[in-house]
């Protein structure tokens, strides 16, 4: 692994074999086409009712991941329970509880057990590996959720296993800690946090949902109104706040985005390294959103990062 000539000092390329060399967008489904229809006609007559059900499409996962078949991983889980608001939500730990604890948060329509595949590395690395279900994912409750929410179920998890040694975010549940570490009231802190393939910015994150649905203007307007009633933040806009990143309680932070990412923009990644604090980029290509985290050499590098001892190079 070599330091590139063309990016900033605190980036890296990590050499994936077997991976694809230009971005592939998916084709779009007819069903959202027809959405999209809906939003671009009647969402012009009825704004408000249109605002209504983004809103509901927004926050409701379209699936639940499950597990075709169990493995060794599977079976070795620890399974437990933990009250996270109103929901009693699945917990998975893999290893001895007496050793600090690395924290799995899993993406938009996967669970916690997804992650599983990092037990072995950071197991060996003398941690216990604790993952769970967020609100309506895997076998936890619930229909629908929304970032403040996984973000108040982590803050919940952790504040029964203590202060834990990592967090490794991938996709939504990324975004979910980095909201979790950066809100001001909030008590959550790690000494290294990783980011896997998330956004930077809510204002992305809207801009695409209003994309992927096709919401006018007005139907967008009531959209968010409504995401900021649901949420209880005021402005949901306001979480870009450059501030807002400045007071990351993480030690270490280590970004991990793949260039040809055909879900969260790669620039996204270029915003996270400028906006967080003692943060550097490891660059992948062609390994895309979800097959990312399948890469040995990569859980590698990020079970080396959480074991390196804060402020030592990698």
């Amino acid at each position: 692994m070599t330091k590139l000539s063309d990016e900033t000092p605190r980036s890296t390329r990590l050499s994936l074999p077997d991976t694809a060399d230009r971005l592939v967008l998916p084709p779009v489904p007819m069903t959202q086409r027809l959405v999209r229809f809906g939003f671009q006609t009647l969402g012009r007559l009825f704004p408000r009712t249109a605002g209504r059900v983004a809103l509901r499409l927004f926050c409701t996962p379209l699936r639940r991941a499950r597990h075709r078949r169990t493995d060794a991983l599977l079976e070795r889980a620890e399974v437990f329970e933990f009250m996270a608001g109103r929901h009693l939500l699945k917990g998975y730990r893999w290893g001895d509880p007496a050793r600090p604890a690395v924290v799995l948060a899993h993406g938009w329509e996967s669970r916690g057990t997804a992650l599983r595949e990092f037990v072995p590395h950071l197991e060996a690395g003398g941690y216990q590996v604790v993952a769970f279900d967020a609100p309506a994912h895997g076998d936890s409750p619930g229909k629908r959720t929304h970032l403040p929410e996984y973000a108040g179920a982590l803050e919940s998890l952790v504040g029964q296993l203590g202060e834990p040694a990592g967090i490794i975010g991938h996709s939504f549940g990324g975004a979910s800690a980095l909201y979790a570490l950066c809100r001001p009231d909030g008590t959550l802190r790690v000494p290294k946090f990783v980011l896997v393939n998330s956004p930077a910015e809510m204002r992305w994150v809207f801009d695409d949902a209003r994309a992927q649905l096709g919401m006018p203007a007005p139907v967008f307007r009531h959209f968010i109104s409504g995401l900021e009633r649901l949420t209880g933040i005021p402005d949901v806009f306001a979480l870009d706040a450059a501030q807002l990143r400045g007071g990351l309680r993480a030690t270490e932070v280590l970004i991990v985005h793949d260039e040809l990412d055909p879900v969260i923009a790669f620039d996204q990644a270029r915003k996270n390294l400028a906006q967080l604090p003692n943060s550097r980029l490891l660059i992948t290509r062609g390994a895309g959103h979800f097959k990312l985290l399948k890469r040995p050499a990569v859980r590698a590098r990020i079970a080396a990062f959480i074991q390196t001892p804060a402020h030592s190079a990698v």
